[in-house]
């Protein structure tokens, strides 16, 4: 078994636990570096954007966290009602907001309440509404929201990474962007994005959730055969 596939299959433990035993979470470690960046009493009432990525860990530091900040969650909607109710039941042990993605009049409500809310826009949502910006040296369909989001309601945007340091320990790694965003330029803005997950993800390639498919759109409007099935 690959290191990746051993880090999905202990991703897959991790937040089955977060959602249905939280009282496990609570005996972890968690080291965060930029703690600050959430907790600073100058802004109190400035919305924070908290820009995540999805790796294995995503919701057992989602729980670890929540000891720390109070934030709210967006997430993509499942197709299967059992696994839909689990995850928003789940979630809901630490967040206040569980916030299904197309509910975008919401999102910008707790923004401008100067809340904390938390997504993760790297996946491949197809070409609308996205721009292609380079992620490992392929194009790659990144939506705009980020900068969209920040723009509408002067949310500071804040990018967090985590990774898996032993069986019951966590570092998670807060940081303000490499520079200014939202740019005004949706690609300018798409790229530097990229950039920093990218640079987040060679940290520790296994533990990023690759079975998400991110290349699957072609800028030219089709799709890859970069996932065909083999025979």
């Amino acid at each position: 078994m690959c290191s990746s596939d051993l880090s999905t299959i202990l991703g897959l433990l991790e937040t089955l636990t977060a959602w249905v035993r939280p009282e496990r979470v609570d005996g972890n470690k968690l080291t965060i570096d930029g703690l600050e960046l959430l907790t600073d009493p100058r802004r109190p009432d400035q919305g924070i954007l908290l820009v995540g990525m999805h790796f294995a860990t995503l919701d057992m530091i989602g729980g670890l966290l929540g000891q720390y900040v109070d934030f709210d969650v967006m997430y993509k909607p499942s197709r299967q009602p059992f696994v839909e109710a689990l995850m928003c039941y789940g979630r809901g042990h630490y967040f206040e907001g569980v916030i299904p993605q197309n509910n975008i009049r919401e999102v910008i409500k707790r923004l401008k309440a100067g809340r904390i809310v938390w997504y993760a826009p790297d996946q491949d949502y197809g070409a609308k509404q996205s721009v292609f910006a380079p992620f490992f040296g392929i194009p790659a369909a990144t939506i705009t929201a980020t900068s969209r989001l920040a723009t509408m309601t002067g949310a500071k945007i804040v990018f967090m990474s985590h990774f898996r340091q032993s069986p019951d320990g966590y570092l998670l790694n807060l940081q303000a962007p490499p520079e200014t965003l939202p740019t005004g330029d949706d690609l300018r803005d798409a790229e530097i994005m990229n950039r920093v997950i990218e640079s987040e993800v060679r940290k520790a390639p296994a533990e990023y959730w690759w079975v998400h498919r991110r290349f699957k759109s072609a800028p030219e409007g089709g799709r890859r055969d970069l996932y065909a099935s083999k025979h």
